[in-house]
């Protein structure tokens, strides 16, 4: 035997709303630009959980290149901020072409294979027209991100990861953190980071 059962209003309601916070919250990255309002976004790559449903909610226009291979369907330099989920080899400089100089970059990437160097980084997107670079670790995960803890300041860095321990433990683990962070950060510490860039000039690449 089955029978329907219908949920009260008010249970359906509080459901919308977590649900319609949790899209929000996708995009508490945009705190980080000097204006949180998106205006005409650029998404390159394949969006994974509510990555899209949020910046169609939030963003003024959005544009959306699932490759590096497709052809950008508007005109070049318009977008206000690209947002890019691809480790493809030409999709920072499609979000450079993508974006108006003064617009700004997020880019989500997953765990590196061996280490993330931010001087890498830094040199890889300054080759692209890119400044005021800033990396983050985003814990625990992009889609339920509790924390954007900023990779270039070592002692926050250092706290992080150190937190769960105690005593002469925490203090080596803060020590090699500081230690480290200036060159390179190993993989596996940091399995979710984002690199947040604003645009100032044209790709220096040909």
């Amino acid at each position: 035997m089955t029978a329907n059962i219908t949920l009260p209003a008010t249970a359906t309601g509080e459901q919308s709303r977590r649900r319609d916070l949790q899209i929000v919250r996708r995009l508490d990255w945009r705190y980080l630009l000097p204006d949180p309002s998106l205006g005409e976004v650029t998404l390159i790559g394949r969006p994974e959980g509510t990555l899209l449903e949020a910046l169609q909610m939030l963003s003024d226009k959005l544009i959306v290149i699932a490759s590096c291979a497709q052809r950008m369907p508007t005109t070049p330099g318009n977008s206000d901020v690209a947002v890019v989920r691809s480790c493809e080899a030409g999709a920072v400089a499609l979000a450079s072409s993508a974006l108006r100089i003064g617009g700004y970059l997020y880019w989500e990437l997953g765990a590196t294979p061996w280490r993330f160097s931010l001087r890498r980084c830094h040199a890889a997107l300054r080759r692209h027209g890119f400044e005021e670079i800033k990396a983050y670790w985003c814990r625990p995960s992009f889609e339920e991100c509790l924390e954007m803890i900023p990779l270039s300041e070592p002692s926050a860095l250092a706290f992080a990861l150190s937190r769960r321990f105690d005593g002469k433990r925490r203090w080596l683990i803060q020590a090699a953190v500081r230690l480290l962070a200036g060159v390179a950060i190993p993989a596996g510490l940091v399995s979710c980071w984002s690199v947040v860039a604003r645009k100032t000039g044209e790709s220096r690449i040909p």
